[in-house]
């Protein structure tokens, strides 16, 4: 049984070594707020919904915009500004 020799051509190498980076490379989405930027990894994202009809909450502190209702959950809509 013998080895057979594979050699890698400067095509195949470089096709290798992009391969590798874009691997490496992680998606991130970025957001501006309040004159700084911040990123969130793609992978951790479910889905980015258009702006629905907020409802207010009473009581509840300045950050808190109010909710939406999204297939049935209800999930708090916050101003990152005014939070972070």
């Amino acid at each position: 049984m013998t080895k057979e020799l594979v050699f890698a051509t400067e095509e195949t190498y470089l096709r290798r070594d992009v391969d590798r980076r874009a691997q490496s490379r992680r998606g991130v989405l970025t957001v501006g707020i309040g004159g700084e930027v911040y990123g969130v990894e793609i992978l951790s994202i479910r889905e980015i919904i258009k702006l629905r009809e907020i409802t207010e909450v009473p009581r509840a502190p300045r950050f808190l915009l109010g909710v939406v209702t999204v297939r049935g959950l209800v999930l708090p809509v916050v101003d990152l500004r005014l939070r972070l």
